[in-house]
């Protein structure tokens, strides 16, 4: 690297822990600052990694001369706040998904990019995860044929962290913190855009206990299809609602006229098979490269990200990336409440927030 970058973490929770063992496995890297408003664990991770200051408020972690990157791993509310101040700050930004719960907020994020020249990027790694990669190569290859119909499922029970299911402060629930995940890879997949999307969804843990102390609950179950500009379909399943010890697997399987793909499970390095005419089956392969690049999927995203500031080509996933995302959750929670197929351009007129799109 050109030169040596030091670098702030915001927020100490489990993708802070990932971010900030990457961050000090990369040469030219320091940790500098880590920050989180809980004190025990900002003082777990300087101590585990080694920072060089320790902050329970972002600002004081933020406004140092020796800061030169923040990584944002905060509740997604909070991510356009703190990602405005530090490039107000002359820092770059590497933000963890979703960009936030408002999208006239990350539209006000990316502007703050525009304006300060800083380079602002999103940790949407799954296309660095080799299974997820294998059906992005069957697509590129034609194996299977177009259009397709892509289904993708994440079947969960409440989440632990319980900021993932608050709407107004928290991450969203999951039609906005992990679809926004498939939407950017069916984004990716298709090399094309949504345009309408249809869902029907519930609250199943609206009664639980163990979410009692959240006054907003998002919908954290839903069946949702997203048609794009190719013609190509998306399909999602997804629910973080489902009793403590209930957790189902992981889903992706595609069908086009020329056959099925397949894999039992897309996250690593798995099988990922088609099912062709007369009984032929054919494995998915991926090259050596595509395999190093898949061998740590955010230290992969990282490194393209260093390499942007340098002026070496762009982010992996940019704001532009990561607004899109947004705005097709927002449509999914609009097409649930209001029982309707949604258009994403109504979405990116209205620019609004989670809640908005809860209103009946």
């Amino acid at each position: 690297m050109a030169k040596r970058y030091g670098v702030a973490v915001i927020g100490a929770g489990d993708r802070g822990r990932v971010y900030s063992s990457i961050w000090k496995g990369i040469d030219g890297v320091e940790l500098v600052s880590i920050c989180d408003i809980i004190e025990e664990r900002t003082e777990k991770y300087y101590q585990q990694f080694g920072y060089k200051a320790k902050y329970l408020d972002y600002r004081s972690a933020i406004d140092r001369d020796d800061v030169d990157i923040v990584t944002i791993c905060t509740p997604a509310y909070f991510h356009s706040e703190i990602g405005i101040f530090a490039m107000e700050h002359g820092k770059h930004v590497l933000c963890e998904k979703p960009i936030d719960l408002s999208l006239e907020k990350a539209e006000n994020m990316i502007k703050k990019s525009e304006e300060t020249n800083r380079i602002l990027a999103f940790g949407f790694q799954y296309p660095n995860i080799a299974g997820f990669r294998k059906i992005k190569r069957a697509i590129d290859d034609n194996i299977i044929g177009r259009p397709v119909i892509i289904r993708l499922a994440d079947i969960r029970q409440i989440r632990p962290k319980l900021a993932m299911h608050d709407a107004m402060y928290g991450n969203g629930g999951p039609i906005v913190d992990m679809c926004s995940h498939y939407f950017d890879l069916m984004r990716w997949y298709f090399n094309s855009e949504p345009v309408m999307v249809m869902a029907s969804g519930f609250t199943f843990a609206k009664d639980r206990e163990e979410l009692s102390t959240i006054q907003h609950k998002a919908i954290d179950t839903a069946s949702i299809i997203i048609r794009f500009t190719s013609g190509d379909i998306g399909m999602i399943t997804v629910t973080w609602g489902l009793p403590p010890k209930v957790d189902g697997k992981p889903q992706a399987d595609m069908i086009g006229p020329l056959g099925l793909l397949e894999t039992p499970n897309p996250f690593g390095n798995n099988e990922v098979m088609c099912k062709l005419e007369g009984g032929i089956t054919k494995e998915v392969q991926l090259s050596q490269e595509d395999l190093e690049e898949c061998f740590q999927p955010e230290k992969t995203l990282v490194e393209r990200f260093l390499s942007a500031i340098e002026g070496k080509g762009h982010p992996q996933r940019t704001g532009k990336d990561a607004y899109i995302a947004l705005a097709s959750s927002l449509a999914v929670i609009k097409s649930i409440t209001q029982e309707r197929p949604v258009m994403l351009e109504e979405i990116y007129k209205e620019k609004p927030n989670v809640m908005d799109c809860m209103k009946s």
